[in-house]
């Protein structure tokens, strides 16, 4: 069980229970599997430094891929992760094809695809 300390909090949390984190300039907020949040003051490439195995799908968000519960894309430049708490995570076009291959999907095609985990 994998931990992270956060400034703020009395103690660490267990990175299993991030679903996603979103960067807002110098904060970013931290969205757990309980539907809570926390704001943290501290940037979203911080986060990612300290997460390695987080995916980074846009400028301002960072998913936990233990979370995924489905990946779906209709048009080349136009896709989105559907999260276990419900969340939908709109993925830039520019990154889609990286977050593609870190899921260790094929190449584009138009449906919606479960997500192995």
């Amino acid at each position: 069980m994998t931990t992270l300390k956060v400034a703020g909090l009395d103690k660490p949390i267990v990175n299993s229970s991030i679903v996603w984190i979103e960067g807002d300039g110098n904060y970013a907020r931290l969205h757990f599997i309980d539907s809570h949040s926390y704001l943290a003051s501290q940037t979203l490439k911080g986060f990612e430094a300290k997460l390695p195995a987080f995916v980074r799908v846009h400028k301002s968000v960072l998913i936990n891929p233990k979370h995924i519960v489905r990946f779906e894309q209709t048009k080349a430049k136009q896709a989105w992760i559907v999260m276990s708490t419900g969340q939908h995570i709109e993925i830039a076009h520019r990154r889609i094809n990286q977050v593609r291959h870190t899921l260790g999907m094929a190449s584009f095609s138009a449906q919606s695809f479960p997500v192995e985990s």
